[in-house]
């Protein structure tokens, strides 16, 4: 650094010094006593798995409406059964209507509902009745 003629250090200088090194305070913070003890430091906690409890409430939601839409075409479909055996009943004997609830409850695939359906047709066309319109054809 240049002195100027009247003894002085010019402030270009003075504040290219401070910019090439830094800060002048190089003062360290006071040793912990006991009356001021250190800060404490955080300790860096774990980010919320927020998303996994989302996608967990929707897969949960979606299971519910899942379940929920199968029991409620289940009970569709036993009703549409039971209300088109009930409008065959009077006409047909008690063999016949028992051989339809045993077909019924032994149902296992949607082939055995189809053929259950068609027995009823058959039959309500032998006593000139008219069923109701079953709920999956």
């Amino acid at each position: 650094m240049g002195i100027t003629s009247q003894g002085t250090i010019p402030a270009r200088a003075i504040i290219a010094k401070a910019l090439r090194t830094g800060p002048s305070d190089t003062t360290k913070p006071p040793k912990p006593t006991k009356k001021h003890p250190e800060p404490r430091r955080k300790t860096p906690t774990p980010a919320h798995p927020l998303w996994v409890l989302q996608v967990l409430t929707i897969a949960a939601s979606l299971g519910s409406l899942l379940i929920s839409t199968l029991v409620f075409a289940d009970l569709q479909l036993t009703t549409s059964f039971q209300q088109r055996l009930t409008v065959l009943a009077p006409k047909i004997s008690e063999q016949e209507y028992k051989e339809l609830q045993a077909s019924w409850a032994s149902m296992q695939s949607r082939t055995d509902y189809e053929l259950l359906n068609t027995q009823m047709e058959s039959l309500a066309q032998q006593h000139g009745i008219e069923l109701p319109e079953p709920l999956l054809k």
